[in-house]
Parts: C-alpha cells; structure tokens; sequence
C-alpha cells in the first residue's frame, strides 16, 4: 500500500493539474482580500474583515479537488493503470483506499492554501474581526470531516463511472445543490423538520450552514460531523464493493 501511496503522490505533484488550480486559488483568495479592501474604502459603517472570509473558499476547495483528483483517476483508467496495477499483484481494496487518501490529502492542502492567504494576507490588510474565536476554530475542525465526505463522493463517482464523465460529474456534483434551490424552498416551508435534516446531512448544505453563520457553532455541529463520517465510509465502502466487481478489461 505504501507504494501504491507513493506512486499516487508522485502523480499528482509532477503534474501540471495539481499546481496549476493550486495557483488559481491562490489568485483567488488574493483577489477576495483586494476586493473587500477596496470595498472599504467606500463603507463608513460595518467593514468588511478577514473573518468572513474563512469559510468563503470551501467551494473552490471541492471543484478544484474534483478536478485535480478525479481527473487524475479517470487518466488510470484510460491509461489502463489501475488493470495494470491490479495485474501486478496490488488489490482492489488498497487501490481505491489510496485513491482515496491522495484524493482527501488534495482537498486538505487546498484548504490550507485557501486559509494561509486569508491569514497571511487579509488579517493584516482588513483586520482579523472576531477570527480566531473559539466559535470559528470550531467550525474549522468541522470542515475537515466534511471535506473527507466530499473526497469520498469524488472518489466514489470517478471510480464508478471509470471515465473523464466521472470528474465532470464529480466537478458538479457540488452544485447541483444551487439548482435545487426553488425545490428546497418548498420543503422548507411545508417541513421544516425534513429541511433541516437535509443541512445536518447534505455535505452541500451544511457548507451553506457554515459560510452564513461563520462566527457561531451550529446548532447540531456534532451531528453534522456524525452524517460527514457517516457518508465517507458509505461512500468508501460502496464505491470498494462496486470497485470490486467491476470488469476492467
């Protein structure tokens, strides 16, 4: 397994893919510090500080890991690297776990770029706001299993689907949420109950959750956690189940 892990890390940092959205959200976080500093300069009342910042790169954390990483497993299947793999003797099982764990270590590293440019550049330039209270640290550590249950739907699609319409489906996936809009509101308005099941739950909607009210603990932080662990290993252990019957000739 641990050479299944090397080969897979040395994929993804000797190509252009990986560096290259790295950059871009880098780019990106820069240019969300510019923006609210210019924007400061034209509000005398409520300025806008780094705080309401940190929560506001975990979209760009998801599409960016969908394109790095399930780009990089639909090339394995093109490219006939995972039949080649299994050929010499590795099994399917620690196949898709490394799949996985390089998947899930992208989405983290973009996470952390995405933070230390929010940090490194907006504390000093826009003030830290109430960041970091206790309330925002928590809420961080929730993004992480969030983004591991994200990292396991990535790798369940790409390795399901077995083609480049993997990652264009995994690169959606995120917002397909977005497009449900109207439908949401009409659950939200006759059960409320199911609807707020649907944001503790829908890794989607609880980054909502989060990004909206960034400076509180929600009210079933626990729960949600819970449900993000709950869909990793469902995701995993399905997409292994699937991955193991699967003809790859």
């Amino acid at each position: 397994m641990g050479k299944l892990l090397s080969e897979g890390f040395r994929r993804v940092f000797i190509g252009k893919r990986f560096y290259v959205c790295l950059i871009i959200l880098i780019c990106l976080a820069f240019l969300d510090v510019v923006i609210y500093r210019v924007a400061n300069k034209f509000v005398d009342y409520e300025l806008l500080h780094a705080d309401t910042l940190i929560f506001s790169g975990l979209g760009l954390d998801v599409l960016f890991t969908a394109i790095t990483g399930g780009m990089l497993i639909s090339k394995d299947y093109s490219n006939n690297t995972i039949r080649n793999k299994i050929i010499i003797g590795h099994s399917r099982t620690n196949i898709y776990l490394c799949n996985w764990i390089v998947t899930a270590a992208i989405a983290l590293v973009y996470h952390v770029a995405y933070l230390f440019v929010i940090c490194a550049l907006g504390i000093p330039v826009l003030g830290g706001g109430e960041f970091p209270s206790g309330e925002m640290m928590v809420n961080l550590l929730i993004t992480v299993p969030l983004l591991l249950a994200f990292s396991s739907l990535i790798e369940f699609v790409c390795m399901s689907i077995k083609n480049v319409g993997g990652a264009i489906v995994a690169i959606a996936m995120h917002y397909v949420v977005s497009f449900m809009s109207l439908p949401l509101l009409l659950i939200q308005q006759k059960n409320e109950k199911l609807y707020e099941f649907l944001q503790e739950f829908v890794p989607s909607m609880q980054m909502e959750v989060i990004q909206q009210s960034y400076n509180e603990i929600p009210e079933h932080a626990a729960l949600m956690v819970i449900y993000s662990i709950i869909i990793a290993v469902a995701a995993t252990v399905g997409g292994i189940l699937i991955f193991n019957r699967t003809d790859l000739k």
